[in-house]
């Protein structure tokens, strides 16, 4: 269980545990189902109650997850796994789609624009108003092996490019989860 966000009055996450559905699928690095997003409330003694799956409609058969919500809830971003294709080595790369709550249910999920079958972008952090997005990508011209990126959302909710955060905040390292 990890990259922890709030949703609402509740704490959304994602988690290799084993789901409901009836097929297992398991990652071949570690053996492990594949990761969802669930939701659950807190309890006084710090743990979840009330746990689901937060959308049986985008977890699907890969990973998803983590998920990064704006204040109001009516937003989110998250990482998937690129299910259209493998990168030319044929390495399945992560992609961050958005969805909004529309009638009390997630919209069909929405690519960003800078997602890329050559490279992974994911694990979103938004801003209260989901105006600004930071997120962690091994896209080329970086400082190390992934980087800290920053992104912008237009009022008509459009996204301008990704921006890396310089020497300043990226290493020759890992930079992997904004918050």
């Amino acid at each position: 269980d990890f990259g922890t966000s709030y949703y609402k009055n509740q704490v959304v996450f994602a988690s290799s545990r084993e789901g409901v559905v009836p097929i297992k699928r398991t990652w071949n690095w570690n053996e492990l189902p594949f990761l969802d997003m669930y939701v659950a409330t807190s309890n006084d003694s710090g743990g979840l109650d009330n746990l689901k799956e937060l959308s049986v409609r985008l977890n699907g058969k890969y990973h998803e997850g983590p998920a990064s919500f704006t204040e109001d809830g009516t937003f989110m971003v998250f990482t998937r796994n690129n299910y259209a294709g493998k990168s030319e080595k044929g390495v399945v790369k992560l992609q961050l789609f958005s969805s909004r709550m529309e009638a009390g249910k997630w919209s069909k999920e929405k690519q960003l624009p800078f997602n890329s079958a050559e490279y992974s972008v994911g694990h979103p952090s938004l801003n209260i108003a989901g105006t600004e997005m930071y997120f962690a990508s091994d896209m080329p011209g970086g400082f190390g092996g992934t980087d800290i990126y920053k992104a912008l959302r237009t009022p008509e909710g459009s996204w301008g490019g990704a921006v890396n955060l310089g020497n300043g905040i990226n290493t020759e390292g890992n930079e992997m989860f904004p918050f």
